[in-house]
């Protein structure tokens, strides 16, 4: 089951599908009955979106919600930008089971919810349908699981087949074991990894190790448990002889290519282990035709052993295959316990074992251990409570599902997670617009519309680059009107008008060009010959301030002259000054 935004999903989760309204030719796209899709309008101009179908108001923004089919509309400023029309396949082609159907073969179980009386349909049988098969969206051919990813286009442009090479993110590793190929952030699809135990501990289904495959952005099956073999590295008892003092500890030393071999003999061959009991289940390589594998209380010489049921082992996933791999199951037995393999007398082959790993402990883990989840290629697990997370993904990625998820319905493939590619359809087809130019239709792709012949783009303010943003382009409108519109007139009169202005303008400036390049010359000449006429003043104001400062040096030696003079005549008579007095003086 699913449920609203952010509320706990149990079971499987779908993904909301989107689309795009456009302009122009209406499309049309095929819905689940009940499912709630995603409709976005994206006009060329800034205002809002209203959704209606007929006269009844949807919404009022420029995403809708809506599990409604029908005509749907979306307006901006009382024009009708963009439509869409939702529809239910109710009488589409089927392609399953190799075959092409009628919605109305009431036969096949996925097919009831496609008929015409609705009330056939129940929410199981939805579900079941949405699990098992794929809508195609743009055509309601519903192609069954055993055609999605088969290498052939069931739906128009191949949309059963988007999303069947994803690539893997790193698998989980369980306590005790390895992977055999080095460690990578991610897969690609249909890569495999071998997962090991470590020494002392044993897979509870192959003594080999065990394969995982990605595919379609999951790692085939769970994480694999190695769980303890209490055998490992026990003291091993052998009746009868073998080839080699050593090679009896050969069957209990973790590796499946030493061999514990004894000798032809007409007398009973056995080697026994001896566990601390509790054992439930024996993993046995050994390439004799008869041998038994029973259980036995240790020293207790009298009590008759348990025989276990063998069988050869045929895991799917084990790597590589080992030949005279069995696999045992036992009863349990309390206390330490001898686990015996024996064979019949034989003089032409004598009881060879490999390997031998006993284990006690079969619990399977708890599945809603979070630490325990693979991680999905570009993303990565948030925990979102104790036992469940939330997807979140890398730019140009989203979540195949965004509300929480129980660790438990991912580790057992209940619930899918992966994170997708942003990628988009082929650009639409807008109304008298062609597609100027166009760099792919990745995320951040770009397409650059404009208007075809004869149409010109009005209001001239719209945008006319549309950007694959989130799986959707970014513009669903344009509009582009005829060129024998009034308001294209008025608006090609007014550029007309400008553009004559503008000619008039550089006409103008031409003309006058060459007068004022001479006035631009003669008022750089009239420059210089000021700075000139500017700095002879400045070399006659220096030379006027040298001579007046020489002159006045003269005048204040004079002056000086002078005093010294009026000195000496006014000073008395007999004094030294007097004598000074210039003969004749009066």
């Amino acid at each position: 089951m699913t449920s609203q935004e952010g509320v706990l999903v149990s079971g499987t989760c779908f993904e909301t599908r989107r689309f795009l309204a456009t302009s122009g030719v209406t499309p049309v796209a095929f819905v689940w009955p009940g499912e709630e899709v995603e409709v976005h309008c994206r006009p060329s101009r800034p205002g809002g979106c209203r959704w209606f179908s007929g006269s009844t108001e949807l919404g009022g923004d420029c995403v809708l919600r809506t599990a409604a089919v029908g005509l749907l509309h979306c307006r901006q400023d009382d024009e009708t930008v963009a439509s869409l029309q939702l529809r239910r396949p109710d009488d589409t082609a089927v392609i399953i089971a190799g075959r092409a159907t009628r919605g109305h073969d009431l036969w096949n179980p996925f097919l009831r919810v496609f008929t015409s009386m609705p009330s056939y349909a129940t929410f199981s049988d939805i579900q079941s349908a949405r699990q098992k098969t794929h809508l195609c969206s743009r055509t309601g051919v519903i192609v069954s699981g055993m055609h999605i990813c088969d290498g052939i286009d069931n739906c128009r442009d191949g949309e059963d087949e988007r999303g069947c090479d994803l690539p893997c993110g790193a698998p989980a590793l369980g306590e005790h074991s390895y992977l055999q190929e080095p460690a990578q952030r991610t897969y690609p699809s249909r890569a495999n990894v071998t997962y090991h135990c470590q020494s002392g501990f044993s897979f509870s289904e192959t003594l080999s190790g065990l394969n995982r495959t990605c595919w379609r952005g999951r790692w085939t099956g769970v994480a694999p448990t190695c769980r303890q073999n209490v055998a490992f590295n026990q003291t091993v008892v052998e009746e009868g002889p073998v080839m080699s003092s050593r090679s009896s500890q050969a069957a209990v030393d973790g590796e499946v290519d030493t061999w514990s071999i004894f000798v032809p003999s007409s007398q009973p061959q056995s080697l026994s282990v001896t566990t601390p009991g509790g054992v439930v289940r024996v993993l046995v390589r050994s390439p004799s035709a008869q041998y038994h594998l029973s259980l036995r209380v240790h020293n207790n010489g009298t009590g008759p052993p348990v025989r276990c049921t063998c069988g050869p082992n045929h895991a799917p996933h084990a790597f590589p295959k080992l030949s005279g791999e069995a696999v045992c199951t036992c009863p349990v037995q309390p206390g330490p316990t001898d686990v015996v393999i024996s064979s019949e007398p034989s003089t032409f082959m004598g009881l060879a074992v490999a390997e031998l790993a006993a284990l006690a402990d079969l619990r399977p883990d708890e599945p809603s251990n979070c630490a325990m989840l693979d991680q999905p290629a570009h993303g990565s697990f948030a925990l979102s409570g104790n036992d469940s997370v939330r997807l979140s993904c890398e730019p140009g990625f989203r979540p195949s599902c965004s509300q929480p998820m129980r660790c438990a319905d991912i580790s057992v493939g209940r619930s899918s997670a992966v994170c997708l590619p942003l990628t988009c359809w082929s650009p639409p087809a807008l109304p008298h617009t062609t597609i100027v130019s166009q760099n792919g239709t990745g995320w951040s792709s770009v397409a650059e519309y404009g208007c075809a012949a004869g149409f010109t783009l009005f209001p001239v303010e719209q945008r006319t680059e549309s950007v694959c943003t989130d799986g959707l382009w970014s513009l669903s409108h344009l509009s582009c009107l005829p060129d024998s519109d009034v308001r294209v007139v008025t608006l090609q009169l007014r550029q007309q008008h400008a553009r004559h202005v503008a000619a008039l303008r550089a006409e103008l400036e031409g003309s006058f060009q060459a007068e004022i390049e001479l006035l631009k010359r003669q008022a750089d000449q009239a420059q210089q010959r000021l700075r000139k006429l500017e700095a002879g003043l400045q070399g006659l104001r220096q030379k006027a301030e040298q001579e007046l400062l020489q002159e006045r040096a003269e005048l204040e030696l004079v002056q000086e002259r002078a005093a010294k003079q009026e000195r000496l005549r006014a000073a008395p008579a007999g004094s030294k000054y007097a004598e000074l007095r210039t003969p004749g003086a009066v």
